[in-house]
């Protein structure tokens, strides 16, 4: 069970206990209501235009939140610039290496063709119903593509998180009847941040709560 606490980082949800954290405050329940109090800036604090050296996104990226959700069946949601210069957003199955977050497409596909034209990238992976409270994964980053003969592991291990067991080893052959070469995109994130609605929400709820109600 979990309960709605009103905090300056806005209203949380927490497990049932006296004590919640959220956005850049720790928030103990009293009689006369949530009493504030700063906490210091982690890595899973990283807002809106923060400069992010390459030690902070691995740090994220290593948090148990961003682990359970780029292992998880949750498929990616990848939004680019089509070559017309008009936004789009595709799910995508998606494999983590530790530095690079890989897709594969097929090489003709329009979102090759776009990545090339326009490598800014923005993604999320996220958590579905019955889950709560929800997690999100948030990632900016640059699109690297390159053409590669066969279907390569990556490729193969993301849409493992996504096909049932039973399926696998029947699509697993299509696949590899079906490419002769694959389409590989390499996303290297530049800004990433985590929203578990629990001790991290978003920036602006957090700024929209501590106008209504101050710190305390």
């Amino acid at each position: 069970m979990h309960i709605l606490g009103r905090v300056a980082g806005g209203f949380a949800y927490a497990p049932t206990t006296t004590t919640v954290s959220a956005g850049s405050a720790h928030a103990i329940a009293g009689s006369d209501g949530w009493f504030v109090h700063p906490r210091p800036r982690c890595t899973a604090d990283l807002e809106e235009g923060d400069r992010v050296t390459p030690d902070e996104i691995r740090a994220v990226m290593e948090d148990p939140v961003a682990q359970r959700l780029l292992n998880s069946a949750n498929p990616a949601r990848l939004a680019y610039v089509a070559r017309d210069g008009t936004p789009r957003v595709v799910p995508v199955g998606f494999q983590w290496n530790g530095t690079a977050i890989v897709i594969g497409t097929v090489p003709g596909s329009a979102k090759v063709s776009a990545l090339e034209a326009n490598p800014a990238v923005a993604l999320t992976i996220d958590t579905s119903p019955p889950v709560w409270p929800p997690n999100v994964l948030l990632v900016r980053g640059t699109a690297a593509v390159s053409l590669i003969d066969g279907v390569f592991p990556e490729y193969v291990a993301g849409a493992k998180k996504l096909t049932p067991a039973e399926k696998l080893t029947e699509w697993e052959a299509g696949v590899h009847a079906l490419y002769d070469q694959m389409g590989r995109i390499d996303i290297t994130p530049t800004w990433v941040k985590i929203h578990d609605f629990e001790t991290r929400i978003p920036q602006a709820v957090e700024d929209l709560a501590r106008a209504k109600f101050g710190d305390g």
